[in-house]
C-alpha cells in the first residue's frame, strides 16, 4: 500500500488511520489477514532488522517484533531504507520545512540531506541504487524517479512518467521495476528498466488492475508486488522478473511486500499489523500488533 497522498482514492484514508491510532493499536480480531494460520512461535528468523514508519516517523526493529527504537521525532518521516553500503538510513521527509531525501546512522543520529526538491514538490521513497540513491519526486501532476549520489550530486532523471509510482531496485543497482499508472480505473501496470540503456520491458498487461509495492528478491530474479483484483483485497504476489509465473500468495488486505536477507520470508503490512512468511505464502508470524508500514528489510 502507498503512503498518504500517493494511493489511489479509494484506499487514501489507511495511512492517515494510522498516523491516528499511533502506536497502542490492539490486534484486530477475526482470522489472520493472509488466511494462512499464525505460527504458535514469535521468533527471529534472519536476526536482521527491519525499517518501518509509523505516526509519521522512522522507526528500526529487530525481524521477531522486539527492540522497536524511534529514530527520527521530529517533522513527517517516512520510508525509510537502508543506504548503498547498507550501514547508513535513508528515509524522506515531508513536512514543508526541509522536504527531500535524507540519510542517517541506524541510532537517528549524524542526519545529512540529500535532496533539495522544488517548490511544490517532495521527493520519496528513497532506494539504494548500486552505489547512488534513487527515489520519486512528486509534484503534485507528475511522478518520476531519478537517481542521486549519496552526497547530492549529479541527479538524473530515470524514467519519463507521467505517473510512475512506487519501484524497487535490483540487489546489483542495474535495474529497476515500477508500478506507473494506465490511466484506466486508478490502474497501474509493472514495468523493468535497465538502468544503463534505459530501455524498459512492459511485466504484466492489465491496465485496469491496481498494482504497487514492487520490491526485488535479493537474487533478483523474483519481484514481489501487491494487485488488487476487481472485488477482491490487495494481496501479495510473486513472479519472476521477467513478468512470468505470476503467483498469488495472501488473501488479505496485504501490502507493501519485502524480502528477507536471505530472500526465503517475506514481511508486510496488513490491518492487523506487520507480519512475515515464508516466500512461497505459508508460515505466517506476527511482527507487530502495531500499524506499522514495513518499508525495508535487511541486514
Amino acid at each position: 500500500m502507498s503512503p498518504l497522498l500517493f494511493r489511489s482514492p479509494v484506499v487514501l484514508l489507511l495511512p492517515a488511520m494510522a498516523l491516528a491510532i499511533g502506536c497502542d493499536t490492539p490486534p484486530l480480531t477475526g482470522p489472520d489477514p493472509s488466511g494462512v494460520p499464525i505460527s504458535a512461535a514469535k521468533q527471529a528468523t534472519t536476526a536482521s532488522k527491519m525499517l518501518v514508519g509509523l505516526n509519521g516517523q522512522v522507526w528500526i526493529l529487530n525481524d521477531d517484533g522486539t527492540g522497536q527504537t524511534q529514530l527520527t521525532n521530529t517533522g513527517v518521516n517516512d520510508m525509510p531504507s537502508w543506504a548503498p553500503g547498507g550501514k547508513r538510513v535513508l528515509f524522506a521527509a515531508m513536512d514543508a520545512s526541509a522536504p527531500g531525501i535524507y540519510s542517517m546512522n541506524p541510532d537517528g543520529t549524524a542526519l545529512t540531506r540529500i535532496t533539495i526538491p522544488p517548490p511544490g514538490a517532495v521527493d520519496l521513497q528513497p532506494v539504494a541504487l548500486g552505489k547512488r540513491v534513487a527515489f520519486r519526486r512528486d509534484d503534485g501532476v507528475t511522478r518520476r524517479i531519478y537517481a542521486v549520489n549519496i552526497d547530492g550530486t549529479a541527479l538524473i532523471r530515470l524514467t519519463d512518467g507521467p505517473l510512475d509510482g512506487e519501484f524497487g531496485a535490483s540487489p546489483k543497482g542495474d535495474r529497476i521495476a515500477f508500478a506507473s499508472e494506465t490511466g484506466q480505473d486508478f490502474g497501474r501496470d509493472i514495468f523493468l528498466m535497465d538502468v544503463a540503456s534505459r530501455g524498459i520491458t512492459q511485466l504484466t498487461y492489465s491496465p485496469t488492475v491496481y498494482k504497487a509495492g514492487v520490491a526485488f528478491s535479493p537474487d533478483g530474479k523474483r519481484i514481489a508486488f501487491t494487485r488488487a483484483d476487481p472485488g477482491q483485497n490487495e494481496s501479495i504476489f510473486v513472479m519472476n522478473a521477467d513478468g512470468t509465473e505470476v503467483t498469488r500468495l495472501t488473501q488479505g488486505y496485504d501490502f507493501l511486500p519485502r524480502w528477507s536477507p536471505d530472500g526465503k520470508r517475506i514481511g508486510f503490512t496488513s490491518f492487523g499489523g506487520l507480519y512475515s512468511m515464508l516466500a512461497d505464502g505459508t508460515d505466517v508470524r506476527q511482527v507487530t500488533a502495531s500499524l506499522a508500514f514495513l518499508w525495508a528489510w535487511a541486514r
